[in-house]
Formats: C-alpha cells, sequence, structure tokens
C-alpha cells in the first residue's frame, strides 16, 4: 500500500475571496454540490429590547480572544452610534467587540479593552454592510490588540499590561438599550487565551466545546426557548432577554454549511473516508477507494478556500490509507482528493 505525503508549506488564497468568504459558493466548489446547514439557528435581535445576558465572565488576564458571527440589519444613526456585539462594559470595565463610537462611522467595528487602568480601542480599517454575515475577532496577548474581519488581521494598537475586563457577559447590548444590535449573532467564543490568526481563518464555525482555553462557548443552535446553553460546562448561560421563539432564525453564515462526514460522496468509484473524526494531533488517517493505477491529487483545505497541504501521486493504490499533516490550528477542513475521474470531498474536524 503507497503512503501520499504532502508538502508542509501551505499557501493561501488571495483577494476578494478571502476577506469576504464567497459563502456557499465557495463551498459547493469545493465539496461539488449541495450543503446542508450545520448551524440550525442564529438569534435575532431587534436594536432596542433583545439581547442575551449571562452570568459573570472573568477576563483579567494578559490573554485573551472574543469572537462571532455578526450580521447588522441597520447602523445607528443617532448618538453615541454604538451598535453592541459581544462583552462586557461596567464603567471603565471593559472587553468588547461593537460597532461604531462617538468618533468612529457606525458601519467600522470596534475592539475595546481596558488594560490597567486605560482603556484601548482598535478601529477597523474596514467597513462593514448591511445583511451580511461578517466573523469578527478581538485578541490580546498582554502588550497587542489585534482585530480581525473574516480570518485576516484587520488592525491592531499596543496595549501593555493586564486587562480588566470582568462582569456580566453580554450579546447583543452593552451598557444601554440604545446601543443594542439590530441584526444577527451565531457562534459567539470567549477564550482566556490569545488565538492566532490561522486558528481564527480555520475554525469561524465550529470548535471543539473542550478546546485548550475555551472560557465560554455559545452556538446558538438552541432553536427556541430562553436559554443560550454555554457548551463548554463552565456556567456561562446566557438568559434571553425580551425575546421569544420567534427570534430564533435559520438565516444563518452561509460559510459554515456542513460538509459531509461520515457519508463521504462518491465520483464514480472513488471514495474517501476520515478515518477518526474529529482528527487530534499532528495527522489524520485517510482511505481512498477506487483509484488503482491513477494519478491523484490529494489537498487540504481550510474553510475560508486556503489550500493547506497538497501532493501529486502519479499511481496510487486500490485502497490507499495515507497521513494527512494537521495544521496546529484547530477547526473544520476540507479533504479534497482529485482523480482523472472525477473529485471527491468530505469533512475533516481538528480538534
Amino acid at each position: 500500500m503507497k503512503k501520499l505525503y504532502f508538502s508542509s508549506a501551505p499557501t493561501t488564497s488571495t483577494g476578494s475571496c478571502l476577506r469576504q468568504l464567497c459563502g456557499s459558493a465557495l463551498l459547493a466548489a469545493l465539496l461539488g454540490g449541495s450543503l446542508s446547514a450545520s448551524a440550525q439557528t442564529a438569534l435575532l435581535f431587534n436594536g432596542t429590547t433583545k439581547y442575551v445576558q449571562a452570568n459573570t465572565v472573568t477576563l483579567n488576564t494578559t490573554s485573551l480572544s472574543m469572537e462571532s458571527w455578526v450580521k447588522v440589519t441597520a447602523f445607528k444613526t443617532t448618538f453615541p452610534y454604538i451598535t453592541s456585539v459581544m462583552g462586557v462594559e461596567d464603567g471603565n470595565n471593559a472587553a468588547m467587540l461593537r460597532f461604531g463610537d462617538a468618533t468612529v462611522s457606525p458601519n467600522r467595528m470596534q475592539f475595546v479593552l481596558t488594560v490597567g487602568a486605560t482603556q484601548y480601542k482598535v478601529n477597523s480599517l474596514a467597513t462593514f454592510n448591511v445583511n451580511t454575515w461578517y466573523h469578527v475577532a478581538g485578541t490580546f496577548d498582554g502588550t497587542t490588540m489585534r482585530l480581525y474581519v473574516n480570518g485576516v488581521l484587520d488592525n491592531s494598537t499596543a496595549a501593555v499590561g493586564t486587562a480588566a475586563g470582568t462582569g456580566t457577559f453580554m450579546l447583543g447590548r452593552n451598557y444601554e438599550a440604545l446601543r443594542t444590535l439590530n441584526g444577527s449573532l451565531d457562534e459567539a467564543r470567549v477564550w482566556t487565551r490569545t488565538l492566532t490568526a490561522a486558528e481564527i481563518a480555520a475554525s469561524p464555525c465550529q470548535v471543539s466545546a473542550t478546546a485548550a482555553g475555551l472560557e465560554a462557548y455559545w452556538r446558538l443552535n438552541e432553536g427556541t426557548g430562553t436559554v443560550a446553553n454555554d457548551l463548554t460546562g463552565r456556567g456561562h448561560t446566557g438568559t434571553l432577554m425580551g425575546m421569544t421563539n420567534t427570534d430564533w432564525s435559520t438565516v444563518i453564515p452561509t460559510s459554515c454549511a456542513a460538509l459531509a462526514t461520515a457519508s463521504p460522496r462518491a465520483a464514480s468509484d472513488l471514495q474517501v473516508q476520515v478515518l477518526g473524526n474529529p482528527a487530534r494531533g499532528t495527522q489524520a488517517e485517510i482511505e481512498i477507494r477506487g483509484v488503482k493505477n491513477q494519478p491523484v491529487t490529494v489537498q487540504l483545505l481550510n474553510m475560508l478556500g486556503a489550500v493547506v497541504s497538497t501532493r501529486q501521486v502519479q499511481s496510487a493504490a486500490a485502497e490507499q490509507r495515507s497521513s494527512v499533516p494537521l495544521p496546529a490550528a484547530a477547526g473544520l477542513y476540507v479533504v479534497r482528493v482529485s482523480t482523472p475521474a472525477g473529485t471527491v470531498a468530505t469533512k475533516l474536524l481538528k480538534e
């Protein structure tokens, strides 16, 4: 049985596809066809009275991250022009992602964090459109605050010291009702470690609930009721304030459409299966069938469509078991196998 070997040097995609995620068109291209929803629901906010309140999240640390999918229906048009996404705001005690500020355009993202006794703010260079899903993330490593938009570093600023961001954590609102989100949220997470750019790009749609440093994880997949569960088991259950079942929406980020796992789709006799999914460690085993004496190209791609590794084999065995090197970043990936007879792609979840 022949082994496949992969280049360890990753390649990256460029242009608007990477920044805008290309949504279902990208995943359809990767998987060659139909998609089904992985995240069943998102949560709707009305801009005035509806939000989610969790208990206290402790972010007095030199290492933290927060991230979420957000879609704004309408940005604020009255002072202070702030649309809350997620976080803590209790006087100068602050750690949050939001849009706008008194002197910042309402459609620019802002990452706010109190470090020591000083409140620092990173404003996005990117401007955001209404009715469009974006993945946003803010990180802090004790010296630098970074703001990411759709997996790409957008802006940063120096901030040296320990964060002071402990308090009641909210989704869709901070400080006052005037700042409540008019739009949707999905896949909100808080970490007590600094996510790397690779980790943010690799896992916008799902992570393991037991991932290292994951402090709170609201997938917002309940679809009914007035509770947003914290999947980490750390007790940060969110209570839906002023919300009803009609605020659970099936309109989710298209880039989070599920990729088939248990039943890989075949092109002719070509079949691909990941052996052990989710995968852990530095490599995963895959089994390829129906490729005897054919040239084979095997690629591992992240959810943004970037090729992480690739290798061509001139003549494969009929049943070929191969080791796929895994990136360090946890997240959802695509294994794509191509031959002259066709292409098959299947999901690989790295924990």
